[in-house]
């Protein structure tokens, strides 16, 4: 399959039918996520333990692309060290800036299809929105903006 229908494939699927699209009751970190740009307004919800994701979750109004990273996102990153999920938002920063090979492919496994984004350079911010209300969540930071 070529990257461009994996990844307009990945997108849809995601998208149509999000993974823990729902408001986690009990979480131990929140942020919000805006996209000022495109109106994409989510919220991204955390259940760490130790230094341990043990539930992600997320709720909101976005774009196909938003909605699909953070579905793909949360699949990822359930039941992974914290710095696992630094790990792999630094490694998808390089997928969409192209500083990428196929070890870097391999070891994002599901999310190397968002590589298809670098396509749409005025999407790149919103797929990675999530990540960043993700990041802004573990910092105690109450909001998210990809300005």
């Amino acid at each position: 399959m070529a990257l461009q229908d994996l990844y307009r494939s990945a997108v849809l699927d995601h998208n149509k039918s999000p993974r823990n699209f729902l408001e986690m009751e009990h979480a131990s970190h929140f942020s919000r996520g805006l996209n000022a740009l495109c109106g994409d307004d989510i919220r991204v919800y955390l259940k760490v333990e130790g230094s341990q994701i043990q539930q992600l979750s997320f709720i909101g109004q976005a774009s196909a692309i938003t909605m699909a990273s953070a579905s793909m996102m949360t699949e990822q990153l359930t039941g992974v060290p914290i710095s696992q999920a630094l790990r792999f938002s630094a490694q998808l920063d390089q997928l969409l800036s192209g500083e990428v090979d196929d070890s870097l492919r391999h070891e994002l496994g599901t999310l190397s299809a968002l590589e298809g984004v670098r396509q749409y350079p005025s999407r790149i911010k919103a797929a990675r929105l999530p990540w960043q209300t993700m990041i802004a969540a573990l910092d105690g930071e109450a909001v998210a903006t990809t300005e």
